[in-house]
């Protein structure tokens, strides 16, 4: 005796309660965290194999996605690049000056 096969019905999806969903698909991909105020703009990055790997791994590390790092070291950067032209400021008006690298101590120049 053949057993009988159990028939599926792929006709209808089922589908998530509308509370259940986010409001937006970017408040899905951040997991439900708050979007950052005001509008935003998308950052492409073409990195070198190695190099993403090893930073992906720290992030991984760390806890955090590649994504809030990155935002966290560019605002990080600025924050150091105000820093010096404060700095740079007082000295004009007779202070000490404190240098940051900055960004071009650390990336080749793009030509």
């Amino acid at each position: 005796m053949k057993a009988k096969k159990k028939q599926l019905d792929f006709t209808v999806r089922p589908r998530a309660a509308k509370e259940e969903l986010p409001a937006d698909a970017d408040s899905w991909v951040r997991g439900g965290e708050g979007a950052a105020a005001g509008p935003q703009k998308r950052l492409t990055l073409n990195l070198p194999a190695g190099l993403h790997t090893a930073f992906k791994g720290r992030c991984v590390l760390e806890g955090v996605t590649i994504q809030d790092k990155v935002r966290v070291l560019i605002e990080r950067e600025l924050a150091a690049e105000r820093s010096a032209q404060e700095v740079g400021e007082g000295q004009a008006r007779g202070g000490t000056a404190k240098t940051s690298p900055g960004l071009n101590a650390t990336m080749p120049s793009a030509r």
